[in-house]
């Protein structure tokens, strides 16, 4: 017979997967709006904590990019993550949000190599 101690630590494993699952769906669902890709200061504005883009990026779903405003000495650099097709496709496939997403199979155009 188990103690409740332990039902007890079960469910409270069981509710911290399903929100580290919403906030990862709810993440891709904010990468997938932004076509330019999403900085670390809209992540944290939307209640993300920092940690969330580098474990999207390391599973894959995300790719990490940088972008360059101005000219040579007055360039500033930013660096944004954006969604991959393998995030697009775990979109569709996790949230009903996911159907109205563009096509998962399109090219995704990396960060910063627009010319």
């Amino acid at each position: 017979m188990h103690s409740p101690l332990i039902a007890v630590m079960g469910f409270i494993q069981m509710i911290r997967r399903k929100r580290q699952e919403r906030q990862r769906r709810q993440a891709l669902a904010l990468l997938a709006s932004c076509p330019d890709g999403c900085t670390e200061g809209l992540f944290r504005a939307y209640g993300f904590t920092p940690d969330l883009p580098a474990r999207l990026i390391h599973e894959g779903l995300a790719a990490p990019g940088t972008q360059r405003l101005g000219h040579a000495a007055n360039c500033i650099e930013i660096r944004r993550v954006k969604i991959t097709r393998a995030g697009k496709r775990e979109l569709v496939h996790a949230s009903p949000l996911g159907a109205l997403l563009p096509d998962a199979g399109e090219p995704i155009v990396a960060c910063g190599s627009a010319d």
